[in-house]
């Protein structure tokens, strides 16, 4: 049977299309009579087919859509609270999320926090350990120089006490080459201006740690026409306290007549000089 909506081919037995579900029309009774009234007896004496009943419920699945484009396939509708349940689980699960995120991004901000301040706390304690270890090896370094600075002062002081506790030795004065002496002259006491004890100033050109050579040496300068004398120096107080017999070319009264003889005496003597003898100790 072809249905008069979507055209489909139906088999006889159906009443409802198995393509789009809408009832099928009945078959039209064969002959095209119309039956007796009530009450009355039929006139055909021929019997009449049963009509059969109405055929039983059957089960069936909607058929593809037809090509017929006008035709629009009815979308299922879902309840109010089917949609209500899906937005309240849609909801839920957000806020799930939301909150997930939020531990999350606090956990590893606590996390990067604390891990910030374990960091500082070990750059800290390094820096204080490293100011320790430079203010040890500062602390000792000044001890180490400290102990040589006193090392030294103790050298030093030893070495003065050894200087002090050594007798001072006074170098004689330089002397010329010995020069060949004639025969010594016979000794004479120092000749001074008024008395051989009165301070004088004195033309040196010699100072010997023997007598003869000293007398030798005032010879050769009275030879030259000089005054001369020998002395002992310790006897006086301005000449060398070491002792030596020292010879002078004239014992002057003032400065500016030994200053006279000395012009004369550097003619023969090139280390001849002017000193004050001061007084008289021996």
């Amino acid at each position: 049977m072809k249905c008069s909506r979507c055209g489909a081919e139906n088999s006889e037995d159906v009443r409802f299309c198995t393509a789009c579900g809408a009832p099928l029309d009945a078959s039209p009774v064969s002959g095209g009579g119309v039956g007796p009234k009530d009450g009355e007896a039929a006139s055909d004496p021929s019997p009449v087919a049963p009509v059969p009943g109405p055929a039983p419920a059957q089960s069936f699945s909607p058929a593809p859509q037809p090509a017929d484009p006008g035709y629009v396939q009815p979308r299922p509708q879902r309840s109010t609270a089917h949609v209500a349940i899906i937005s309240a689980a849609v909801a839920v699960a957000v806020c799930a999320g939301v909150f997930a995120a939020f531990l999350a991004f606090t956990g590893g901000a606590s996390s990067t926090q604390e891990a910030a301040q374990q960091s500082t706390i070990r750059v800290e304690s390094a820096e204080d350990d490293s100011d320790e270890k430079d203010e040890a090896e500062s602390t000792s370094n000044r001890e180490r120089v400290l102990a040589d600075a006193a090392k030294e002062d103790d050298a030093a002081d030893a070495d003065e006490q050894a200087v002090e506790a050594t007798p001072q030795v006074q170098a004689p004065a330089p002397q010329p080459a010995p020069e060949p002496q004639p025969a010594p002259a016979p000794a004479q006491e120092p000749v001074a201006s008024g008395s051989g004890k009165q301070p004088f100033w004195g033309v040196w050109i010699g100072a010997f740690s023997d007598e003869a050579n000293a007398r030798a040496r005032a010879s050769e300068a009275a030879s030259r026409g000089f005054n001369a004398a020998v002395y002992y120096s310790a006897d006086w107080t301005n000449l060398n306290q070491a002792g030596y017999w020292v010879v002078t070319c004239g014992a002057n009264t003032s400065e500016a007549d030994a200053q006279a003889v000395l012009s004369q005496a550097l003619t023969y003597y090139g280390d001849a000089y002017v000193k004050y003898s001061g007084s008289w100790q021996g």
